[in-house]
């Protein structure tokens, strides 16, 4: 029996009998499986396995392939060994079949499908986010991720380029000359964002958050911990407020209580201060550098309709405007950021 959409290198549901054998023998050998493929954001290549038997509840799990990206693995065994495990899902363990390595996690089922528009829920991801930071979990993988961020701004330059060429667009060439602004300063800038850099998610949007709700208690979950990396606390704050903000627009207003609450979460003070604002401003630059901004420029350029391409000039725009703010907090002096203790 073929699977219907999901991993290509599992093939089969004795596949399945194969990869879940170490971990869920009952599972393995007793069970009726089926699968489904998830949607797991640009890149992730995920398979939900169902398995039911006769007088048990249902089981679920998440089959995820390793590929060349170890990080992920690394980041689960980080997190487990700082007591740290309630924020992700439970890894299973890494298992394989077909001449292929795959992650076995625990299936987080979503207490609710978009909580977003309710605020205590974007500061429980923003509370998550401060216990997360202020681990001190010890992290020795490379993810040269300063390296493929150079790689990254130049082709974000590129994309800027044909976009405004091919739509005779002012506002993206104006765009180019702030991206090569940000990029021309981000190795600097970037090094005073990591003199005490932390352990990060590395790509917190509403896509790769569940809020998980157990026996009557309600927690953030984070996904998709293939981007862990060490950095600046708020490269993972910013991704989080800005692409709320682009996914529920109601949360626009909310960006500033949300910030304090981080702040204040992290035992950074009790307000915002100007050295915050420009640490959070030049993380949110860097980010848009690291691909944020190439996403929607891309979209910009494939759309095949003007509503589809209007709402993907709105959303690169809206990046250029943090580019731009992240190279006028450049231009300012500042003391060091305090840092979680």
């Amino acid at each position: 029996m073929m699977l219907p959409r999901g991993p290509r290198e599992v093939r089969s549901v004795e596949s399945l009998r194969e990869l879940l054998a170490p971990y869920a023998p009952d599972v393995s050998a007793g069970a009726t499986l089926s699968a489904r493929a998830l949607r797991g954001g640009l890149t992730a290549d995920l398979t939900r396995v169902s398995a039911t038997r006769p007088g048990a509840a249902p089981e679920q799990f998440v089959i995820k392939p390793v590929g060349e990206n170890e990080l992920e693995s690394a980041a689960y065994a980080a997190l487990a060994r700082s007591g740290m495990s309630d924020l992700a899902p439970r890894l299973l363990g890494t298992t394989g079949a077909d001449g292929q390595s795959f992650l076995l996690l625990e299936y987080v089922s979503r207490w609710k499908t978009w909580p977003w528009r309710d605020e205590p829920y974007a500061r429980m991801v923003i509370e998550a986010l401060a216990r997360l930071h202020a681990s001190r979990i010890e992290w020795t993988a490379d993810s040269r991720y300063d390296a493929h961020l150079g790689t990254s701004a130049a082709y974000t330059i590129d994309l800027l380029r044909c976009a405004a060429q091919s739509f005779r667009d002012p506002r993206l060439s104006g765009g180019v000359r702030a991206v090569k602004a940000l990029a021309a300063r981000l190795p600097a800038a970037r090094a005073q964002l990591l003199s005490a850099p932390v352990f990060l998610h590395g790509d917190v949007h509403p896509g790769n958050v569940v809020i998980r709700s157990e026996r009557g208690r309600r927690r953030a979950v984070l996904l998709d911990w293939g981007r862990a990396r060490l950095g600046s606390p708020f490269e993972d704050v910013a991704s989080w407020l800005q692409c709320l903000r682009y996914f529920e627009p109601s949360a626009a207003r909310l960006h500033d209580r949300l910030l304090l609450h981080y702040v204040r979460s992290a035992g950074l003070g009790d307000r915002i201060t100007a050295v915050h604002r420009r640490e959070y401003w030049v993380a949110a630059g860097s980010n848009a550098l690291a691909g944020a901004l190439g996403v929607h420029l891309s979209s910009v350029l494939a759309a095949r309709t003007p509503i589809s391409r209007a709402r993907a000039m709105a959303a690169a725009m809206d990046w250029i405007r943090i580019v731009r703010r992240a190279v006028a907090y450049l231009d300012l002096s500042g003391d060091e950021p305090q840092r979680p203790s």
